[in-house]
């Protein structure tokens, strides 16, 4: 069984390159399980705060564990500062 991982984050409240990681997400699945129907991480994610554990804005780590049969496990996590490198 191949488990990929996607890391998306979320800067209050907001998924950022949602479509790139969409497509990525799809194309893994596509070349692994031709198959394979297309997902969307949209109707996966949900804000932060409500029932991830994870509250109040700022900047917030999904990991998304995915494979043959779909999206298998979600987290989220805290990221702290300093980590991130928020490019323009």
């Amino acid at each position: 069984m191949c488990l990929f991982i996607e890391t998306i984050r979320i800067d209050h409240g907001r998924v950022c390159n949602l479509s790139r990681h969409n497509r990525r997400l799809n194309d893994t699945r596509a070349h692994f399980w031709p198959e394979s129907t297309p997902l969307q991480l949209s109707d996966y994610l949900s804000s932060p705060g409500c029932g991830a554990g994870i509250t109040g804005a700022g900047i917030v780590k999904a990991r998304v564990v995915y494979g043959e049969k779909g999206i298998e496990d979600l987290s989220y996590s805290p990221t702290p500062c300093g980590t991130c490198i928020r490019w323009h």
